[in-house]
Order: structure tokens, then sequence, then C-alpha cells
């Protein structure tokens, strides 16, 4: 074990062992070491007083401890087995994490000007002013931690634990925020490309810019954030708006991600994604939905205009709710139930509407779209193109003659009566199905299917 005491060492020799405990060197008080190169668990010790600068390493099994008072100065460490902690009163400055190196900063101590990337590890229980993290780097704030400045570059993350805080970090493209529940983020600014992520629980005040993200998670609220023009919130879990969000501001719902509108909470051009859920509660609107295989469900008192119902899309609309100008692409599903509303409806090629009876219909069905007819609703509203396709599956009376060219087809489980002075022409019943023809009524050129 070497000591330096008063004395200033600049070196190009090896601090090595082959055991633990092996190769240390201890810098006292006024003592400096430079340019010093860790080897297969070699240790530094800076006790108050002492400095270091410069030190580097092979990247095996080393270590380098600072204590109160003690200096490391541009420290350059790589590896996954190399660890610089500092203890508390003790500062550094300019470190070089990359590789899996990792650099603990006890409470009460301070890092100032670290660069973390390439899988470089920063734990802060104390404070880190102006780290910048990229490139797989990543800086955990724990719960007595403090981080000031920081610039999170892309592929960097920046995770703050519960009860600890960083202030005016910046986020760029690429880069990630983590916000844990307790935890604070203030003063925050996320640039175009890089994200915020908060759960429920966090705190959170800053600016997202255009094209900027906010990922958001079990139950989080936007409270205390700025939505620039341009930006966008995506829901990952669960997420209620109470609110209309700033012009511009686009809403992703995610796989598995649900966004509930209440009074007062409104989108406009919101993407619903396969496995994800829009819920328009009482008092809610939702404006130009595109459903891109996800659901929006429209509960009583909530309204839905212009929804785009795409490929795998599925728009509810319950007992009191209302959707209207809504359009059901090839793929998509209209499903009005009873005591519910949709009105300048447009079902295109290989779309469907399925209706119940008591549900409030208008629009057009054009050649190629279905409507999916139940539980003795009627057609009434509709104008059916010709090419367009009637499918009854469950009970369902004809009063009046269909268009000439639409299909009717009686599904398995369905029931169609022809009433009097009616006519069909080339109905298919399936098997299972039952066409009853009542005095009066006419049939031509039916199928039976099965």
């Amino acid at each position: 074990m070497a000591n330096l005491s008063g004395l200033s060492i600049t070196t190009t020799s090896n601090v090595a062992g082959t055991g633990t405990g092996a190769g240390v060197v201890t810098v006292q008080s006024g003592g400096t070491l430079i340019s010093a190169k860790l080897q297969n668990n070699g240790s530094i010790v800076v006790n108050s007083g002492g400095t270091i600068s410069a030190i580097f390493d092979d990247g095996k099994i080393s270590t380098v401890t600072v204590s109160g008072g003690g200096k490391a100065i541009g420290s350059v460490l790589s590896g996954v087995t190399i660890t610089q902690t500092l203890l508390s009163g003790a500062t550094a400055s300019n470190t070089s994490l990359t590789t899996g190196a990792t650099e603990v900063v006890s409470s009460g101590a301070t890092t100032t000007s670290a660069a973390v990337g390439s899988g470089g590890i920063e734990s802060i229980y104390g404070s880190a002013i102006s780290d910048t993290i990229s490139a797989s780097g990543s800086q955990t704030i724990q719960s007595t931690g403090r981080a000031t400045g920081t610039t999170i570059l892309s592929g960097g993350s920046e995770v703050v634990s519960s009860g600890g805080l960083t202030t005016s970090a910046v986020v760029s493209s690429g880069g990630t925020e983590t916000v844990l529940a307790g935890g604070s983020a203030t003063a925050l600014t996320v640039s175009a490309g890089g994200t915020i992520a908060i759960t429920s629980g966090a705190t959170i005040s800053g600016t997202i810019l255009s094209g900027g993200q906010v990922l958001v998670s079990n139950g989080a609220a936007l409270t205390g954030l700025t939505l620039s023009s341009g930006a966008i919130v995506q829901v990952a879990s669960g997420m209620s708006l109470s609110s209309s969000l700033t012009s511009g501001v686009s809403v992703q719902v995610l796989s598995g991600g649900a966004l509930t509108l209440s009074s007062g909470g409104t989108t406009t051009s919101a993407i619903v994604s396969s496995g994800g859920t829009e819920t328009v509660s009482s008092g809610g609107t939702a404006n130009a939905t595109v459903l891109s295989g996800g659901t929006e469900s429209i509960l009583a008192g909530g309204v839905a205009s212009a929804t785009t119902v795409k490929a795998g899309g599925t728009e509810v609309v319950s007992s009191g709710g209302a959707t209207t100008s809504a359009v059901v692409s090839s793929g998509g599903t209209e499903r009005v139930l009873s005591g519910g509303s949709a009105t300048v409806l447009t079902v295109s090629a290989g779309g469907t509407i399925a209706i119940t009876s008591g549900a409030i219909i208008s629009g057009t069905v054009l050649s190629g779209g279905q409507a999916l007819v139940s539980n003795g609703a009627a057609l009434t509203g509709l104008t059916l193109s010709s090419g367009a396709i009637v499918q009854v599956a469950s009970g369902m009376s004809l009063s009046s003659s269909l268009t000439s060219g639409v299909g009717l087809q009686v599904l398995s489980g369905g029931a169609l009566s022809v009433l009097s002075g009616v006519t069909t022409t080339s109905a298919i019943v399936s098997s299972g199905g039952t066409e009853t023809v009542s005095s009066g009524g006419r049939t031509s050129s039916t199928v039976i299917s099965g």
C-alpha cells in the first residue's frame, strides 16, 4: 500500500493486485495522484484533502473511493466491475463512465459535469450538477438525490425515484426521462423526439415542445406540464382527461392503454391503436378520433364526431351516447346499442354497422358495406346503396322492400319475417336461419344454404 501525503505525483504506473485489498494507493490530505491506471482489483482511496486526476482503468475489477473533503477530477472509467464511490462531503468533476462502469454519489457528496454513456451508470443519493447522459447511459436519482441541469441525449435515460428530484433537465431527441410515483421533475424541457414517462403520484412541471412525447401510465395526470402545439401524449395504461388539450397536441392510445374522457375532457385527432381503448363519458367529447384497431366506447352523455373506424377498430355507442359523421372503413365495425345514436354515418365497402332494437340510426351503407341486424332492429334511417348487404343475426321484420341490388343474408340463429307487400330477391338463408313469408309477402330466388 502506498500513501501520498503532501505530494503531487504524475505517473503512468499501474495500481494493480491479484487479491482483495491488494494494489491500494491512499491519497492523504495535500496529496495529488495524476494519470494512474487501475488494474485487476487495484484500488485508490482518497481521504479528506486529497485529490486524484485523470485516473483510468483496464476494465477489470477496480474501485475508487473518495472520502469527505477528497476530490476526483476527470476519472475515465470503463467496465461493469469498475466503481467510483463518493462518500459524504466528497466531490467529483468531469468523470467519464462507459461500458457498465458505475459512480455512486452518496448523500452529501457532489458530482459535476459527468459524462455517462455506452452503458455507464450513475446512482445519485447526493447531488449531480450539469451531467450529460447519452448512448445507453443511465442516471438514477435515488430517494435523497438531487440533480440539476442534466442533459439527456439520444439513448440516455434519467430515472427519478420516490423522494428524488431533478431540476432543469433537458431531454433531447431519443432521450428518456422517467419519473416514478413520489419522484419530482421541475422546470423540465422535452425537445422534439424526447420522451418523459410519468406514473401516478409523480410531480411534474415543465414544457413539452413540438415533437416531444409524454408517456402516461397508471393513472398519471398532465398537471403542471405545458404542452406546445405538436407535442404528443401517449397513453400506456390508465389515464383520465378532464380538460381540453392545447390545439395541435396529439394523443396516442397505445396497446393496453385506456384513456377516459370525463366531463370537460376533449381530444382532437386521437389515434387509438389495437388493444387500446378510448372511453367517452358524460360531458366528454372526442373529435376526429382514428380507431386504428382500437376501440372507442361512447357512454351516456358522451359525444363523438367524425370518428374514422379502420380495420380491426370498433366504435360502440351505448344508450344515451351519440356519434355523428363517423366513417367505417373496410374491416371496421360500428355497434349501436339500444338507446344509442349514430347519425350521418357512412359505412364503406367491407365495413359493418351492427344495430339492435331501439338504436337511432341515420346514414348510408355503400356498396359492399354491411348492416348487421339483431333483436328486432329496424333499418329505418339507413340508405342502402345497391351492393350493400343486410345480415340478420336474430329477429328482424321487413316492412318494406329493399333497394334493388341490396343483398340479404339470414345468418345461423337469424329469423327474418317478410311482411305483407314486401318482396325479397335472392336472399341467402344459412343453416340455422329462418325466413318466414307472411300473408301478402313475397320472396323470389331465395337460396337455402346448408
